[in-house]
């Protein structure tokens, strides 16, 4: 078993957007998104002041706490970044995603659009910077190492690098044979720290690319913006055999990630009810709704 300092020297908590009470919309994940990069740190902190953990005493199997957050889309659904609403003609292109059925929101981490349907997973890692330091580029490490360990058994080698013409290219874009499938972000609060990324698991590509390319034309995008190609992207289903890619589904793609976690630490589900995580939660949510409402066309 490859070594995976950053996963086996953490103790686990699941959350899974399937098991949360709350409504299933972009607002609640990206709320909880907001939420749980400050909550993990005060987490960490009452366990060591009550004496449940001590940072890092191994000998006696004491961890600090993280968190995976899987937040599958339940419907379509556009993540636009900050930087999306720099666009000339914002609101004609917000509204070209409205009529195609999509529901538009904004996020707190990334600078680009992504999109979201039910062929997409997000997941996202939040560790605690006092109790495993990382840097920037580190961070976006684990997150590589994550996605590529897990796809190892299938034969698919995953590497990171900029395709430029995919849309929200990055430094970290996830790709397999020269095809972006995923791309990642990053957002710091203090000591909280998380690393966000999707992942295009199967479902029309093309057509998802197509969507951010006209999004784009629509609102006049500059060269501050990508020129998309939808050539440039893929799904993780279409480097499988032909018998294998129906295989191939949200599902299965996060039960190969648990699995890899349980070969190198330990997890339970975490409580969304928890008080401490609600206190920080509800008012991040209230700002959530006002951001997509800040973004949403002009009926007058």
């Amino acid at each position: 078993m490859p070594n995976f300092p950053y996963l086996s020297q953490h103790d686990w908590l699941i959350y899974d957007e399937h098991h949360n009470p709350d409504a299933q919309i972009a607002d609640t994940t990206m709320a909880l998104q907001d939420s749980f990069v400050r909550y993990l740190p005060k987490l960490n902190q009452t366990l060591a002041e009550t004496g449940q953990m001590t940072a890092y005493e191994h000998s006696k199997g004491q961890k600090a706490k993280a968190i995976l957050h899987f937040y599958p889309s339940v419907r379509p659904t556009i993540l636009l970044g900050a930087k999306d609403k720099l666009l000339a003609n914002f609101s004609e292109g917000i509204e070209h995603l409205i009529q195609a059925n999509y529901t538009v929101t904004l996020r707190p981490h990334g600078g680009l659009a992504v999109v979201n349907d039910e062929g997409v997973i997000n997941l996202a890692l939040v560790s605690d910077n006092a109790h495993f330091p990382l840097s920037i580029d580190e961070a976006y490490e684990q997150m590589v190492k994550l996605i590529a360990l897990t796809l190892k058994p299938y034969g698919l080698l995953v590497e990171a690098y900029e395709i430029a013409d995919s849309y929200c290219p990055g430094k970290y874009d996830l790709v397999i044979d020269g095809l972006k499938i995923g791309g990642i972000a990053q957002r710091r609060f203090k000591t909280g720290l998380t690393t966000a990324a999707y992942l295009s698991i199967n479902g029309n590509q093309t057509q998802r690319a197509q969507l951010i390319q006209n999004f784009y034309k629509i609102g006049l995008a500059d060269e501050r913006f990508p020129t998309v190609n939808p050539a440039s992207m893929a799904n993780i289903a279409d480097f499988l055999a032909p018998e294998e890619q129906t295989k191939m589904t949200v599902e299965q793609f996060k039960q190969a990630i648990l699995a890899l976690l349980a070969e190198h630490s330990h997890y339970t589900l975490g409580d969304y009810t928890a008080p401490e995580l609600q206190a920080i939660y509800q008012p991040r949510l209230e700002q959530a709704r006002k951001r997509s409402l800040s973004i949403q066309p002009n009926k007058d």
